[in-house]
């Protein structure tokens, strides 16, 4: 029994240091131009291959290598257009999630070098408050009828 609930935990702790997340950042700069700061990252400045792209949906799949030569692992990075911003989503599930940060953050360190600091996001335009509502004016209370008055018995 007690063997049992030893690899249960220690199963437990292993996936947690694995891939099993990701590494996700919100932006301020287009979508574009992450996509194309992602791919001469990897390609240019990390050397990776890239054994699948798309632009249009905004997807890079690479090969990471593993260290001391053991080969490579499969890793991904999503480039997603929402309301405000884009989100840059980095994948390699595999690997512990250091991988992933330590990639995301050169990614990130790209965008600065090559577009320079991001825009400032914009504000918001406050809705003007409305009053609240008066009650019915004086004269409208005036014209309703008074409620029946009750004889007590």
């Amino acid at each position: 029994m007690r063997k049992s609930v030893w690899l249960l935990c220690l199963g437990l702790s292993l996936t947690s240091l694995t891939g099993a997340a990701k590494v996700e950042h919100d932006l301020r700069y287009t979508k574009v131009q992450a996509y194309q700061a992602a791919l001469r990252h990897l390609r240019v400045d990390a050397g990776y291959s890239v054994i699948e792209k798309d632009s249009d949906s905004g997807y890079l799949l690479f090969e990471y290598p593993l260290k001391d030569g053991q080969g490579t692992t499969n890793g991904s990075i999503e480039i997603v257009q929402r309301d405000d911003s884009v989100a840059l989503i980095v994948r390699l599930p595999q690997l512990p999630q250091y991988h992933e940060r330590m990639l995301a953050q050169g990614l990130l360190k790209k965008l600065r070098d090559d577009y320079g600091d991001p825009p400032r996001a914009k504000e918001v335009p406050r809705k003007k408050e409305t009053p609240d509502k008066p009650e019915k004016s004086e004269e409208a209370k005036k014209k309703l009828p008074s409620p029946p008055i009750q004889k007590a018995p």
